[in-house]
């Protein structure tokens, strides 16, 4: 403990002083030709500059996505416009999904699934220019998110990860001892892994940000009224094949229930009966009886 706490009061110190010739440094005028500079400048013009390096950056920072459905003639044709259409503004497709529904006697129909990303300034004219691809009902969904506060609030932690970085630097330069040396670095690499996990961060909400994501689906177009000979044997045939399948269902059904039924009579209907003929030959017999002593 008490190593411990000498070495913690070291590195405040050095901390500490470091800070304080960092704070002089700053309040120190410049020299060479950045003091001529300074002083060839009007005081104005100085100011103004110092307003304008203060200012941080204020460039928005938002996630636009938008879902849409069209319903298209043809969805192979489409989604080749979709790829052209893509690459000419600036973007990409990231992913594509192509799911096929075949019925007996119909042709294969396609039912596509696509993730765009265009740029975000874009995003409005992709979507109108998608649109003219549709030929039936549409669906389209949009949504945002501002990230600003995320991003600069990120900007600022890595600049004070950076200087502490920088401040540990120089105070491992200067241990005198192993174990004070093990700290700090234990320390730097802890700041060190910080800064990448914030830098990742940052990189992602710049990509994001840059490049809106489309999620597109193109069906079939179906019409309204369709009525085709092809269309009319296949609902022959499935009626055909519905009758049969309840036919056999029906069949099942009576087949199953005399194997129920029939064990079950041969157990109570058959010692049933005998008890019923017993009774009946009783009843007759003591109505013999009766009438024979009449």
């Amino acid at each position: 403990m008490r190593r411990f706490s000498r070495v913690s009061v070291y590195a405040l110190s050095w901390l500490t002083i470091l800070a304080l010739g960092g704070c002089r440094s700053r309040q120190a005028a410049p020299s060479g030709g950045n003091a001529q500079e300074s002083a060839a400048t009007p005081g104005p013009q100085r100011a103004a500059d110092t307003s304008k390096a203060s200012v941080p950056s204020t460039k928005r920072r938002v996630l636009r996505t938008a879902e849409l459905a069209l319903e298209v003639p043809s969805t192979s044709a489409a989604e080749t416009r979709v790829a052209e259409l893509v690459e000419r503004l600036g973007g990409y497709v990231a992913s594509s999904e192509r799911l096929t529904n075949a019925d007996e006697g119909e042709p294969q129909q396609a039912r596509v699934s696509l993730t765009l990303r265009v740029p975000s300034e874009k995003l409005g004219s992709a979507l109108r220019e998608l649109k003219r691809l549709g030929a039936g009902a549409e669906t389209e969904r949009l949504g945002s998110e501002d990230v600003t506060d995320e991003y600069m609030d990120l900007e600022a932690r890595i600049a004070n990860q950076r200087h502490l970085e920088t401040q540990l630097v120089i105070l491992l330069a200067k241990t005198d001892t192993v174990e004070s040396a093990l700290k700090v670095h234990q320390e730097l690499a802890n700041v060190r892994t910080e800064i990448d996990r914030m830098e990742g961060r940052r990189r992602f909400l710049a990509n994001e940000t840059e490049l809106a994501k489309i999620a597109l689906t193109l069906s079939p177009l179906r019409p309204v009224v369709a009525i085709s000979m092809s269309e009319l044997g296949v609902s022959a045939r499935r009626a055909a094949s519905d009758s049969v399948a309840v036919a056999a269902g029906v069949v099942t059904g009576c087949i199953r229930l005399a194997g129920i039924v029939l064990p079950l009579t041969l157990l109570f209907g058959l010692p049933a009966f005998g008890l019923w003929r017993f009774a009946q030959r009783r009843r007759r017999q003591q109505h013999a009886r009766a009438a024979l002593s009449a």
